[in-house]
This record gives C-alpha cells, sequence and structure tokens, in this order.
C-alpha cells in the first residue's frame, strides 16, 4: 500500500442498524468529492445481511464484513486500508452539511504544527421530546461549556437547537477543545504514527481515550466549526437511557488509567442541572437529566466494582 497517496481519507463506519442511512450519506460525500482528486472515501460495512456493493470507483472503495467489530477494531481498519495523509471519520447515521469537504480540506490545510487533529462540529439531523437535551448536553461536554454560557440552550423550541448551536459557535470563536466526538473528526497519519492506532482493549469511548493520549502528548485538537456532521437525536428516553449505559462502559475503562475522565462530582453535575432548569423550567429536561445521570452512574459504579472484584 503507498501511504499518502490522498490528502485526506474520509472513512465511513456503519453496520446494520444504520443501513437505511448509507446511500444518503455516500451519495452526499460522492457529489462533493466527485472533483477532488486528493480526497478518497472508504466505507466500512458490517453487516450479515446480503449487501450489494454500489461505490466502487478510482478513489471510492467499499469493505463488506459479516463482523461486528468494536469501534476501536472498526477505526483501525479504516486507518490501515486508507492512504491519506490525513484521516476523516463520519458514522453510518450521520449525513454532512453542505461545505463538509470544503471545511475538512480548508481545516486540514491550516492546521499548525501543534494541531495533531480536527473536531468538526455537532448538529442534529432530527431531534425528539428528549433526544434534543441529549444533543445539547453532548455539545456541551464537547465544547465544556460553562453554566453561565449554556443556560439559553435549553430555552430554545424543539428543532431550533441548530440554528442556537450554529451561532454559539460563531460568536464564541472556539478555536480549540480537548476532546474528540466519534462521528465527526479527523487525525493525521503522522499523529497514528507517534502515539499509536486506536486502543483495541477498550470497548467504546474510544475516541475519548484517542484525545487524551493527544493531550497528553503536548499536541492540539483543533475545532471546525464549518465542518458540519448532523447525527440523529431522534431518540426516545428510553433510548437515551440504553445510550448512557454504552456510555458508562467507556467511562470504566477510562477511569482506570485516568481519574479526570467524566468527572464524578455530583455536588457540580446537580448545580449545572439545577441552573439549566431553573433557566427553561422544563419538566422534560428535568426528567431526562435525573433518569440519564441514575442510569449512567449506576452503571459506572457496577462496572468499576465488578473490575476491582476481579483483580
Amino acid at each position: 500500500m503507498i501511504e499518502n497517496e490522498y490528502m485526506i481519507s474520509i472513512g465511513v463506519i456503519t453496520h446494520t442498524p444504520y443501513l437505511n442511512n448509507y446511500k444518503t450519506l455516500m451519495d452526499e460525500l460522492v457529489e462533493q468529492t466527485k472533483n477532488c482528486r486528493d480526497v478518497e472515501v472508504v466505507a466500512l460495512v458490517q453487516t450479515p445481511l446480503e449487501f450489494e456493493k454500489k461505490y466502487e470507483g478510482e478513489n471510492i472503495s467499499e469493505f463488506v464484513t459479516s463482523n461486528t467489530m468494536t469501534p476501536s477494531e472498526a477505526r483501525n481498519f479504516i486507518i490501515s486500508h486508507t492512504k491519506g495523509e490525513w484521516i476523516a471519520y463520519i458514522d453510518g447515521d450521520c449525513e454532512i452539511g453542505e461545505r463538509y469537504v470544503e471545511a475538512l480540506k480548508d481545516s486540514v490545510c491550516t492546521v499548525s504544527e501543534d494541531e495533531a487533529a480536527i473536531q468538526g462540529s455537532v448538529l442534529a439531523s432530527s431531534v425528539s421530546r428528549f433526544g434534543r437535551y441529549e444533543y445539547i448536553y453532548d455539545v456541551i461536554s464537547l465544547l465544556e461549556i460553562e453554566s453561565d454560557n449554556a443556560k439559553g440552550f435549553f430555552k430554545t423550541k424543539l428543532h431550533e437547537e441548530n440554528q442556537q448551536l450554529k451561532h454559539y459557535y460563531a460568536k464564541e470563536e472556539v478555536g480549540e477543545v480537548r476532546k474528540l466526538q466519534g462521528f465527526n473528526f479527523a487525525i493525521s497519519r503522522k499523529t497514528i504514527q507517534e502515539i499509536g492506532g486506536f486502543n483495541e482493549e477498550i470497548e467504546t469511548a474510544e475516541d475519548r481515550d484517542y484525545s487524551l493520549r493527544i493531550i497528553d502528548s503536548g499536541k492540539k485538537i483543533k475545532f471546525s466549526p464549518l465542518m458540519e456532521v448532523y447525527h440523529g437525536y431522534n431518540m426516545t428516553l428510553k433510548r437515551i437511557l440504553v445510550r448512557k449505559k454504552w456510555h458508562a462502559i467507556g467511562c470504566a475503562e477510562l477511569r482506570k488509567r485516568n481519574d479526570e475522565i467524566y468527572d464524578s462530582d455530583i455536588l457540580h453535575r446537580v448545580k449545572y442541572a439545577l441552573i439549566m432548569f431553573w433557566n427553561c423550567k422544563k419538566i422534560d429536561f428535568l426528567i431526562y437529566r435525573i433518569s440519564a445521570d441514575i442510569v449512567f452512574w449506576h452503571y459506572v459504579k457496577k462496572l468499576m466494582k465488578r473490575t476491582e472484584c476481579a483483580a
């Protein structure tokens, strides 16, 4: 394999539940890269179902497997099957903004020597009664937004969240973050050569683990708000709580390695939530926040205790 044949490799990772969105995402990428000779698209489709490849070409490849990989395994697969100086990741249940590829290329061309990765903006392709709060909290977590700056987010009407957060991105001129959000980021191959690929010993939270390794190496993560990817947040409360259980697995793994990640300062979290509630006065928000925190931390402590007993 000839490394660095392209400036950028865009890796799409999907599996059976997301196949209904696959064509939409791939068509968007094909359209935006059709005149880009320095960008390739590589898709990894994980499904036991019969699947017909439709996007093979000079700068586009599809790999299909009946096996289900962990997120780290899938990301490392993309690394080993791409030829770009930079590797961008998009989850299969997402859609890209109209200028995604253009913004990605601009971001790569303007990185500084100490910037090892690029994080794009988090936006929603759809929201629900409770999913909107999960969306907003994902952004708050990524950008580490203080309560005074975030309290206005929860006053927005349903389906107006994107407009509010785009305004925040532009107004605050966020230039740097300390975390990676898995469905929309890029890393340089040089970084991979220096600190390695994704840790296949952890089941999830591989994006958070990788961002910690970047920061620990003395490098930075650039934030590119115009690198827009839209993720679905049309979730029921039950679906959100299942997601929290999944996140708890990664949290427990990371807490074994670094106690600073996923800060469990209960008083701080309660105070933050109360400030948000006082400003929005929405019972739905209170139900979401209490339920999410109880489930998340219950499973974190349960998994941590299980690990201690095994040791």
